[in-house]
C-alpha cells in the first residue's frame, strides 16, 4: 500500500513538475520554472508537515504525498543542473538564483507551515464561539 502511494504520488508530481517547466518562460535562460517548482513545492511541503502534525492521517497517504507527489515535484538535482548551466552565460544570475532558492526555500516552507497553523487557530476560535 505504502509503495503505490509513493508511486501514484511520483506520477502525479512528475507530471505537474514537467507540465509547470514546459508552460513557465526562462526569460534569459534563467530557471524561472525550477525555481518556482522549489518555491511551491517548499511551500506545499511545510503546509502539508503541518497539516499531518494537527490531524491522523494513514502513513500510506503521508508518505504518498510527501515523499511521492511533493518530493517528484521538486528536484534538487535539477537546481544544480540550473544553477551549473545559468552559471557558464550569467554567473551574477547563477549566484542569485542559487542563493535565492537555498534561503526562499527553507523561508516559504515556514511560511506554509505558520498558515496552516494560524487557520487551524483561527478554526478552533470560531468553533468555542459558536459553542
Amino acid at each position: 500500500m505504502k509503495l503505490g502511494a509513493i508511486v501514484t504520488g511520483a506520477i502525479i508530481g512528475g507530471v505537474l513538475r514537467f507540465c509547470l517547466s514546459v508552460w513557465i518562460p526562462t526569460p534569459e535562460g534563467f530557471p524561472l520554472g525550477i525555481l518556482f517548482i522549489n518555491l511551491s513545492g517548499s511551500l506545499l511541503l511545510g503546509a502539508f508537515q503541518a497539516y499531518v502534525a494537527q490531524k491522523s492521517l494513514p502513513e500510506w497517504l503521508i508518505l504518498g504525498l510527501s515523499t511521492g507527489c511533493i518530493g517528484t515535484y521538486t528536484t534538487f538535482s535539477s537546481y544544480c543542473l540550473g544553477v551549473q548551466q545559468l552559471a557558464i552565460h550569467h554567473l551574477g544570475w547563477a549566484v542569485f538564483y542559487a542563493l535565492g532558492s537555498l534561503i526562499a526555500g527553507p523561508l516559504t516552507a515556514f511560511f506554509g507551515e505558520w498558515m496552516v497553523n494560524l487557520s487551524v487557530r483561527k478554526l478552533h476560535a470560531v468553533k468555542e464561539l459558536s459553542v
